[in-house]
């Protein structure tokens, strides 16, 4: 058996449809329910990111990181807070412009965006020009993972870094279960780690408790745009979303704790 070959035609079948499902224009409809997400939450998985790579000695203050598939700033806002330059590849203008009003709140002047998907960025332009690339909760974006892994390092004269969060089952995958959505029973965290392993690469890896907090108008747009990917909602699937909002809502905010796996290694 090829585990080599079986590990990414895993990872793509996984990925294809669900990438095809979001491209910018949702990510544009998301964009505002996202930033209240990551707002709310304090930047909370990408400070968590910042505190684990400061203690490792990773972080300095003059280094230049990417952030692909940056959103509206969950690792590009704290980071930016600590070194000389992000560059940000988000190609929703929505998500864009939530990063840069942050930014500005926070009066950060060192973030720039490419708009673009990572996929048609100039890689050759920025060959060996950034200190850490790093790419979190956008890797299933990326059916051919391992092509686009090369491209970040072809720009990396540091670090790469991977991030997704670690499958827990719980009451949010028996609401998407109830909802008739597709869900895989495959920890994506572990399958990127077997892929990366099976190419000859070793990462560091670690996992972080990290909380999401956001406003239940938030989550409701969050699940009911999450489940118009697929098909129109009726009557029945409002109320269990519903219910679930219910169950989940601590002094006014909808709150989730799980759990983020981070990979990272020298790019040699």
């Amino acid at each position: 058996m090829n585990f080599l070959t079986d590990y990414e035609q895993d990872w793509a079948e996984l990925c294809t449809n669900e990438s095809k499902r979001c491209s910018p224009e949702y990510w544009n409809s998301r964009a505002e329910d996202y930033a209240d997400f990551i707002v709310n939450s304090d930047f909370d998985h990408g400070r968590k990111i910042l505190e684990l790579f400061k203690k490792e000695g990773l972080i300095n203050q003059d280094m230049h990181i990417m952030d692909i598939g940056s959103g509206p700033g969950a690792i590009s806002i704290p980071f930016a807070e600590e070194v000389r330059a992000i560059t940000a590849v988000e190609p929703a203008d929505e998500m864009a412009n939530q990063l840069l009003k942050q930014a500005a709140l926070k009066s950060l002047s060192n973030i720039s965006v490419i708009p673009h998907i990572w996929q048609e960025v100039n890689t050759g332009d920025l060959e060996k020009k950034i200190d850490m690339t790093i790419c979190c909760h956008s890797v299933w974006h990326f059916p051919d993972l391992f092509t686009q892994i090369e491209r970040m390092q072809q720009v990396s004269r540091g670090y790469c870094v991977l991030s997704h969060g670690v499958h827990t089952p719980d009451d949010s995958s028996q609401l998407i279960q109830k909802l008739g959505m597709p869900q895989d029973d495959e920890d994506r965290f572990i399958l990127v780690k077997r892929i990366l392993e099976n190419r000859g690469i070793f990462p560091e890896s670690s996992i972080l408790p990290v909380k999401m907090r956001r406003t239940i108008g938030s989550a409701r747009s969050m699940l009911i745009l999450g489940l118009k990917k697929y098909r129109e909602p009726e009557i029945q699937d409002l109320n269990l979303i519903e219910e679930h909002l219910m169950m989940n809502v601590k002094n006014g905010m909808y709150v989730r704790e799980g759990k983020m796996g981070v990979l990272w290694w020298r790019v040699s």
